[in-house]
């Protein structure tokens, strides 16, 4: 580069990745993680280092590397503000200048409410949204275990004729006390065990209660069905 650049023009650098302590804020690496490059690793020489991949906009140390970040929100975690960055270079060498234009946006995403509540109330407040109003919704609800039965359906019903898309829910458990202790299971044990009551202690350690007595029916009629299906 410093062979070619004859007329001492401002150098670009542009990179796609993670570079080592960046500001991962609202980042979604749910999907195998995320790996991580240490900024010397991409040399010197350039003025600007232009990158791409975490949404969070940020200028790392230096003054020379800076994320953009996304211009809109692209998940329910980015909560922060979003704009678009505007880098003068007067000459090769020169420290480059940042300007962030914020980007209004006019279907924002938002969680509501912002503590988790009941589903009935969570349903009220997306109810409560005026018609006109632009927005996509997730609901903040408190469960007990498992998400009810409909509330997917009764969330669209309640969007029908408003401007608001209801996306999806975010479930908060309820973390109850529990004295019981949690069985500890070998191969020989749980030979002997029905299929209901290995369900019911996997219930009780994930959720920290017990399961329903109605969802026990349900296995062991499922349970029977399969049997006599292999028994014909």
């Amino acid at each position: 580069m410093k062979e070619r650049n004859q007329g001492n023009l401002p150098v670009v650098l542009m990179a796609h990745l993670a570079l080592t302590g960046s500001d991962i804020t609202g980042q979604d690496d749910g999907r195998g993680g995320m790996e991580y490059t240490d900024i010397r690793l991409m040399g010197e020489g350039y003025d600007y280092l232009a990158l791409g991949h975490i949404h969070f906009p940020q200028t790392l140390p230096g003054g020379r590397a800076r994320y953009c970040g996304s211009p809109l929100p692209v998940s329910f975690d980015e909560s922060y503000g979003h704009s678009v960055s505007l880098i003068e270079l007067a000459a090769h060498g020169a420290m480059p200048e940042v300007r962030t234009l914020p980007v209004r946006n006019v279907w924002p995403l938002k969680v509501l409410p912002s503590r988790a509540v009941s589903l009935e109330e969570a349903l009220e407040v997306l109810q409560a949204i005026p018609d006109e109003e632009k927005m996509y919704v997730q609901l903040h609800v408190r469960i007990q275990d498992v998400p009810p039965a409909y509330c997917m359906e009764r969330a669209y019903e309640l969007t029908r004729g408003k401007q608001c898309r209801f996306c999806r829910y975010k479930w908060e458990r309820e973390v109850v006390e529990t004295q019981k202790e949690i069985t500890e299971l070998d191969v020989d044990r749980l030979q002997t065990f029905s299929p209901s009551q290995v369900a019911a202690i996997y219930y009780q350690d994930k959720f920290q209660r017990d399961i329903a007595p109605e969802m026990l029916d349900m296995l062991e009629e499922a349970v029977k069905r399969v049997r006599s299906q292999e028994e014909e």
